[in-house]
């Protein structure tokens, strides 16, 4: 099979995805689907982070939330808190924390069922702990939820949200068809939802394989109306072209 792949990522976070599959052989274009826009103005996320040393651990669930996290962290702790444990979701997360010369831990399953199955979020550790979770407005509760039930007392830092980029009408049809694209990658729910809205055409939905990195996010796809979706590992550039070659050898 030949692969023609449209990478949805946000602007400036595709870069090295891109070059990637270019670099493996694949035909690939990007249009962004989701911008990320930095929560302004916001009492309660000012609070938590010039509070940051109130927390025995500070958990980051995106790239997105370590980056903009730096900032504040820049801003309110010319010498960063002692005592905290940090953790990150995935390799990419935690490397956004190279500023700091932070190096948070991360489990071996880059996702929040990976997270929970870490040592340190286990509940003889975590029971009686401050819990400072590091995401974009809307993400899932599942770490928190669970956290909170081994005795933890969890709090959100809400760093951004999830806009949808504005597309004419018919434009990432168009996109496609011209582009011959076979195969999207999907990293999050939210990129799934847009993708399909977007689209707007059942039956080219139905001739293109949507690459997606959980269960979580394949049984949305599927309620959507997707009927051909490939499940990756997770949503690193590594997982992605795991998955992508065994699509080629189907």
């Amino acid at each position: 099979m030949t692969l023609s792949i449209l990478v949805t990522r946000p602007q400036g976070q595709a870069d090295d995805l891109m070059q990637s599959l270019q670099q493996a052989g694949f035909a690939c274009v990007h249009q962004p689907l989701i911008n990320i826009v930095p929560v302004e103005g916001d009492p309660l996320l000012k609070q938590h982070m010039m509070n940051l040393d109130l927390f025995q651990t500070v958990i980051s669930v995106s790239a997105n939330a370590s980056k903009l996290a730096l900032d504040w962290i820049d801003q309110y702790w010319p010498q960063l808190p002692v005592d905290i444990e940090w953790l990150a979701v995935g390799p990419t997360s935690a490397a956004a924390f190279d500023g700091l010369m932070l190096q948070p831990k991360t489990p071996e399953l880059a996702k929040t069922e990976g997270m929970l199955a870490m040592p340190e979020l286990q509940a003889d550790t975590v029971a009686g702990q401050k819990i400072l979770i590091l995401r974009g407005k809307g993400g899932r509760e599942t770490l928190a939820e669970v956290l909170s039930e081994r005795g933890a007392h969890v709090e959100y830092a809400e760093l951004y949200e999830r806009c949808p980029v504005p597309l004419a009408d018919g434009a990432l049809l168009s996109l496609c068809e011209q582009n011959k694209v076979n195969v999207a990658i999907l990293t999050s729910g939210d990129l799934v939802k847009q993708f399909i809205e977007k689209l707007d055409a059942p039956q080219q939905l139905a001739s293109i394989t949507l690459v997606v990195p959980s269960e979580r996010v394949a049984d949305y796809a599927s309620s959507l109306g997707a009927s051909n979706v490939a499940l990756s590992e997770g949503a690193s550039t590594q997982s992605l072209l795991k998955t992508l070659q065994t699509l080629v050898e189907a």
